[in-house]
């Protein structure tokens, strides 16, 4: 019998792919056996899905909805709010004033309550805010969102999304929040949003990683302390780049085998970890399913390949892959 990813896991948490919906042909065997929740990658994003002030494109996020429905696995929508892909007409003024919060807080309110009401028997949980930590030395992201309504511009998104569709689960999507700084601020906007109130229900962490970071000790402390707040945990974008952030090389055909071993080694200790902590994480997701397709071989380091994931660039998988099954 063929090993199954998700289905190692299950009794833990679900375990996802995230992938564009023209995709879906060439990853649909793996996609079948493996996982059992979905990612769409890009199709939620402002500019993909809401290109037009009065237009709205849901063709290909319908597409992946359908397949997920067939073959019994969750959606998570990912995502209402970011800085990042949103359309040109969003931050602009229709007339000679520039544009107001009000109108800023009924466009975000109208582009929220469209997608959420429309998926609200498919779509179980949002990150319904992305990235909205600042990574130096202020508090928030100084964002067009942030300019243009304010700081309660998060707990506005919050309220619009649960008013949509009070039955979804609701998170805040941030990265690099393992540790530092930019983590107690992840932890201390969360912890004043549970003590006003607002219907934000977890955090997602990303989960860029790189085969050298983090330790396993540092993301076992950032999990427990997450975890007092009493919210979930989801693992929302994770894979190992086979390069540290440092290391600027362009020139490897393939990853050596240190780089494998490394990148063994570094899942096996993260998967180790979200046992531990399952009472508290019900989600994991990889951001890709295979190496012939994934945002890294264009980040940091442009046009360098990077084999981050647990499928080669044949679609085969990788020793990376037992490693996180047979434990």
């Amino acid at each position: 019998m063929k090993p199954m990813l998700h289905k190692k896991y299950k009794g833990y948490f679900d375990v996802g792919a995230a992938l564009e919906a023209k995709n879906l042909g060439k990853y649909e065997e793996i996609l079948k056996q493996h996982f059992n929740s979905i990612t769409p990658e890009n199709e939620l994003k402002f500019l993909i899905v809401h290109p037009q002030i009065a237009e709205y494109n849901f063709t290909d996020c319908d597409k992946l909805v359908e397949f997920a429905y067939e073959n019994n696995q969750h959606i998570r929508g990912h995502t209402l709010i970011w800085h990042n892909q949103v359309p040109d007409w969003l931050f602009e003024s229709t007339g000679a004033l520039s544009l107001s919060r009000n109108e800023m807080l009924r466009r975000m309110e109208n582009h929220i309550q469209t997608i959420v009401d429309r998926y609200k028997d498919s779509i179980y949980c949002w990150d319904v805010v992305n990235e909205a930590i600042d990574d130096g030395n202020d508090f928030l992201r100084n964002n067009k969102w942030k300019e243009i309504i304010g700081d309660d511009y998060i707990e506005k998104a919050f309220y619009y999304a649960y008013e949509a569709n009070p039955k979804a689960l609701f998170f805040l999507n941030e990265y690099n929040c393992e540790s530092g700084a930019k983590g107690d601020k992840t932890y201390d906007l969360i912890k004043q949003m549970r003590i006003k109130g607002v219907p934000i229900d977890g955090i997602g962490i990303q989960g860029h990683y790189q085969v050298d970071y983090p330790s396993a000790d540092s993301f076992r402390v950032m999990l427990e302390k997450y975890s007092r707040l009493g919210l979930k945990i989801h693992i929302t974008e994770l894979d190992v780049s086979m390069f540290s952030y440092q290391d600027r090389r362009v020139d490897l055909p393939e990853p050596s085998k240190e780089m494998i071993e490394k990148q063994i080694e570094k899942y096996s200790s993260l998967f180790k970890v979200f046992r531990e902590y399952k009472d508290s994480i019900d989600s994991v997701t990889l951001w890709g399913v295979a190496d012939d397709c994934t945002w890294l071989d264009s980040s940091p380091v442009k046009e360098r390949k990077d084999w981050p994931l647990l499928f080669d660039q044949d679609l085969n998988p990788k020793e990376v892959l037992y490693s996180i099954i047979n434990w």
